[in-house]
């Protein structure tokens, strides 16, 4: 899944990224251990996304990760 999807989770909660197409979807693992309902365009979860959001790009600098979102130019 390296070329198409980042994913990181905390004790409860798992965020996952598509670059390809700026994709999210936020599960809390708690609530939803089959994560079957997507948190991520939730008003009362804003804050746990953009926190999740964070943790993500922390750990893509940590490991490297350069991807970026596809460009018009360069698919």
């Amino acid at each position: 899944y390296r070329d198409c999807q980042r994913m990181v989770r905390d004790a409860r909660y798992k965020l996952f990224w598509y670059p390809d197409i700026n994709r999210y979807q936020l599960f809390d693992l708690k609530e939803d251990p089959d994560e079957l309902n997507d948190l991520s365009q939730k008003k009362d979860h804003e804050t746990k996304l953009a926190e999740m959001k964070k943790l993500l790009a922390k750990e893509r600098e940590l490991w490297g990760d350069t991807k970026t979102l596809p460009s018009k130019k360069n698919p």
